[in-house]
């Protein structure tokens, strides 16, 4: 929220629309005396936000559960329950970053001799075009700290041993504050360049998927069908959980809140493309037994950026609202915890960002 051109409501229906005026930049000229400036008009024009967001969180538990554990379950699960809501907003907020209209240029291999160079050229950008030079913040994740503070000092930053708040490092990189998240958005691929054999296995996002003939009923198995678009295809349903039966078998309902949150797909001729609100979760999170060498992945790019405070627009609920009740007939209890929340990036604030593509991982 620290990021944010934030608005906290109380009401929040769905569908809410939050009309909001833009207004262009403004030019500066040199003043001669004994004659009239010019004027520029001041473009206002209305956008839209729309308030359509509501991340939710459901549980059941009997209440017997309490007295067998011998502690309060459900206090406890709502911390859970809040890191979980907190990572989703972060997720869709960060996902926004993607509608700036600059951008750093082509993706960018990070490391210790060019992580500086990279950032700071990105922020000086972003100065000329003209932003509050007071007010940029560089959001980078993990690796990028790690890869800044290599080149900056020659060392990496104790992130350990530092005391932070919403993700500030208390750290400035060529005057911009350093705000890490591990919730930026990454997008990576696999390509069925052949028809898988029954067996081959691919891990996405640290769950392990086997490719199938025929579909048996273990969870993660996928049926390979007539090609290897057909493949890719059904890949993609079992990682967004749609189809299943026909096209795998469907993850546990565990796994799929461990291994596939944050996590989406889509497939087009066999090359399956998945996007992670979550960031990059390592090379371990991602590998393959195949019997062709033509299925592989392809790169893998996290996105970093510079902002302004207040380019991405935030209109949320101003607190987070959780009911229970009691099934009839039961000592089962349902509990509910959700927000809304809605996010835009207003046509001036567009322009107060940099999108910097940075390689998470090559191509095989």
């Amino acid at each position: 929220m620290s990021l944010a051109n934030t608005e906290l409501r109380a009401n929040m229906p769905d569908g809410t629309t939050v009309t909001r005026p833009t207004t262009s930049f403004l030019g500066i000229q040199s003043y001669t005396a004994n004659n009239t400036v010019t004027y520029s008009d001041l473009s206002l024009g209305n956008e839209t936000l729309t308030i359509n967001d509501t991340p939710i969180v459901a549980f059941t538990l009997d209440i017997t559960e309490d007295d067998n554990a011998g502690w309060n379950i459900p206090m406890n699960t709502m911390e859970n329950v809040a890191r979980l809501l907190r990572e989703y907003v972060d997720g869709k907020f960060f996902a926004q970053v993607l509608n700036f209209t600059n951008n750093y240029g082509s993706t960018t291999a990070l490391s210790s001799s060019n992580a500086y160079a990279t950032m700071s050229s990105a922020i000086a950008g972003l100065i000329n075009a003209g932003v509050d030079e007071t007010k940029i913040a560089l959001v980078v994740d993990a690796f990028g700290v790690d890869k800044i503070g290599q080149n900056a000092v020659n060392s990496t930053f104790a992130l350990s041993d530092k005391v932070y708040t919403a993700g500030y490092t208390q750290k400035e990189v060529a005057g911009a504050q350093l705000v890490r998240s591990e919730n930026l958005t990454m997008v990576g691929t696999f390509v069925f360049g052949a028809t898988p054999s029954d067996g081959d296995v691919v891990k996405i996002n640290g769950y392990t998927f086997t490719m199938k003939t025929t579909l048996g009923a273990t969870p993660g198995q996928v049926l390979i069908g007539a090609s290897a678009t057909t493949a890719g295809a059904n890949l993609a349903a079992a990682i967004n959980g749609t189809t299943a039966g026909t096209s795998h078998v469907a993850l546990a309902a565990a796994d799929r809140n461990k291994y596939m949150r944050g996590l989406s797909a889509t497939a087009n001729t066999g090359t399956v493309t998945f996007t992670s609100t979550r960031g990059y979760r390592g090379a371990g999170a991602f590998s393959k037994t195949m019997t062709s060498g033509s299925n592989k992945f392809g790169q893998f790019v996290i996105y970093y950026a510079a902002m302004e405070e207040g380019a991405i627009h935030l209109v949320m609920r101003d607190n987070v609202r959780s009911v229970s009740a009691r099934i009839p007939g039961s000592l089962v209890n349902e509990y509910l915890t959700w927000s809304r929340f809605g996010l835009k990036v207003f046509a001036d604030g567009a322009e107060r960002g940099i999108i910097i593509p940075v390689e998470a991982r090559a191509a095989e």
